[in-house]
């Protein structure tokens, strides 16, 4: 009888220490696959506030660039240039 307990006692440390385990190791997929979406989210909010930044940045870039060139062309020149630079 001693032998059955010790066996049973075993068994349910063991099933316990697994369960334990699979849980633990299911939550940590959690954690990581929560922290990838977190990431995916920001680069998302990112990409839509480029989206909105890029037609006001460069509408004000070359209104800049032609009222330089009144003044002063190899300026405006220059300026043309890092703005192609700077641009993807």
């Amino acid at each position: 009888m001693q032998d059955l307990l010790t066996a049973v006692l075993a068994y349910a440390v063991t099933a316990a220490a697994t369960h334990a385990f699979l849980y633990y190791r299911s939550f940590q997929e959690g954690q990581l696959r929560a922290a990838q979406l977190e990431a995916q989210l920001a680069n998302a909010n990112l990409t839509a506030l480029k989206m909105q930044l890029h037609p006001h940045f460069l509408f004000n870039a070359l209104h800049s660039i032609s009222s330089l060139q009144m003044i002063d062309s190899n300026a405006a020149q220059k300026m043309t240039a890092l703005l192609g630079d700077f641009l993807p």
